[in-house]
């Protein structure tokens, strides 16, 4: 007697081992492709968050200048523009309006940043009673104003061949190796819309 087939749907239920593995081995391809482009773009993505905050500090020390006719310089500043300043306290402060020496009329010139942990993030750093403004590697800015109003600050650069950069406010980031004098990595605010070194520019724009 003959017996009648299983119907077609208990024929066979689910994947085979050998099936599992091929799937397995074609997504663990696929991720192996892909995981250098995530990378890259998420490199991408944290430099330009570094630009932008920079930019933002360069416009909030315009500001200030609009506002107080000097740049947000620290009262006994007396050294000249070489040394850059960083966005520690005393210039964070400054700059959101909680430092009545620097900021008598209490205005805050940063737009609002998002409060960041201990070496995650990018933005305004807590420590105590200390605020820092720090980059996506949770380190402070490097901040160059034209200290003496002469139009120019000398270019920190030292890989450059521009000596000179005609603007009032320069700021850059020591980039993901945190290595200031390792310029390759670092993030610029004046690397896109340079000047002609014989266009000069008046102190505050």
């Amino acid at each position: 007697m003959k017996t009648s087939p299983l119907p077609l749907q208990h024929r066979r239920s689910g994947f085979t081992l050998v099936e599992l593995l091929v799937v397995v081995a074609i997504i663990a391809l696929l991720a192996g492709v892909a995981m250098p482009s995530f990378a890259s773009i998420f490199k991408k993505m944290k430099r330009e968050q570094a630009r932008t905050l920079a930019v933002q500090i360069v416009n909030a020390c315009k500001n200030y200048y609009t506002e107080y006719s000097r740049y947000p310089l620290p009262a006994d500043f007396s050294g000249g523009e070489v040394t850059p300043m960083r966005t520690d306290e005393v210039l964070t402060g400054t700059l959101m309006g909680t430092d009545q020496e620097n900021n008598p009329k209490k205005i805050r010139f940063l737009p609002d940043l998002k409060s960041v942990e201990e070496g995650g993030g990018f933005g305004l750093k807590t420590s105590g009673e200390l605020i820092t403004v720090v980059d996506p590697w949770s380190e402070e800015y490097y901040v160059l104003m034209d200290a003496d109003y002469s139009g120019d600050i000398d270019n920190p650069d030292t890989t450059s061949t521009s000596t000179k950069l005609y603007q009032g406010v320069l700021v850059f980031s020591s980039g993901e190796d945190k290595d200031v004098s390792t310029w390759e990595d670092n993030i610029k605010t004046w690397d896109s819309g340079r000047r002609n070194s014989s266009q000069q520019q008046q102190p505050g724009q």
